[in-house]
């Protein structure tokens, strides 16, 4: 009996020790594929906590060491979530930064076999207002930043691409100053008084113009165009110039020093062109 025991675990051990090895006796290969780094602003603000989403692939269950830094800065790990179609998704929060300019974000994975490494670049500024963010946004710096990161509200997080530059729908984000109790999306604060879906127009190298929509009334019922001039009027400190009843839409033009913004709103949506002297 003792050694029909002894038998069965001989064969027990040498089965946990064959798991993870292929046929030949060799480990077998772990593949990491796709590696995304996406932050929850295309600019971030200085001397603030922050989020950074990474994504990755990969072809095996075990649990990686997966590490994000920001200009050397580590990242905690807020959640981690695994599904088949999006991979492998981890939301870090982010001390401060006290710096202005590009900072590099590295997002490192240790497999056991392997380390990968994925860079990207963000760029941080002392402030949303207006004339600052409207300065940090130039082609170059646009062009090379492709996801956006976005937290619910249920603590998990997604990852959406952006559109290039020069596509007809160049959206950088979604951006609100108060929270939505209708939606179920953190909301992240971005240009002071100017809440909405941001669509970047650039002409050569420089920002041409800044599109936010603000919100559809004929989808969304909660949702007030006096929202919106509300805050574009004591947020972002904006002067009433005139407002015009055209065929199909109301125009309603602002003054904030070298910049205008004219909001056009009907029943479908209501959404600001700003554009600078």
């Amino acid at each position: 009996m003792k050694s029909y025991l002894l038998k069965i675990l001989v064969v027990s051990i040498a089965l946990f020790v064959s798991c993870g090895k292929s046929d030949d006796g060799d480990p077998v290969k772990k593949t990491i594929d796709r590696i995304l780094i996406a932050p929850e602003s295309i600019v971030q603000k200085t001397g603030v906590e922050y989020y950074v989403i990474g994504r990755y692939f990969k072809d095996y269950e075990e649990k990686d060491n997966v590490r994000l830094t920001v200009n050397g800065q580590s990242g905690t790990i807020i959640k981690e979530e695994k599904k088949e179609l999006e991979g492998t998704t981890i939301l870090f929060k982010l001390p401060p930064v006290n710096q202005t300019g590009d900072l590099t974000m590295k997002l490192t994975i240790d497999n056991g076999q392997n380390v990968v490494e994925q860079e990207s670049m963000l760029r941080f500024v002392a402030d949303y207002t207006l004339p600052t963010v409207w300065q940090s946004l130039d082609r170059a710096y646009r062009n090379q930043i492709s996801w956006i990161g976005r937290r619910f509200k249920s603590g998990g997080s997604a990852i959406s691409i952006i559109s290039p530059g020069e596509s007809l729908n160049p959206s950088v984000g979604l951006y609100y100053s108060k929270d939505k109790l209708y939606d179920q999306l953190v909301h992240v604060p971005f240009i002071e008084g100017l809440s909405g879906n941001y669509l970047l127009y650039f002409e050569d190298s420089s920002l041409k113009e800044l599109r936010i929509i603000h919100g559809e009334p004929i989808r969304n019922p909660q949702y007030s165009a006096e929202e919106s001039h509300a805050e574009i009027r004591t947020e972002l400190g904006a002067t009433l110039v005139s407002t015009e009843e055209r065929s199909n839409y109301v125009l309603t033009t602002y003054k904030k020093n070298n910049f205008t913004l004219s909001v056009s709103e009907n029943e479908s949506a209501v959404h600001t062109l700003v554009t600078k002297e």
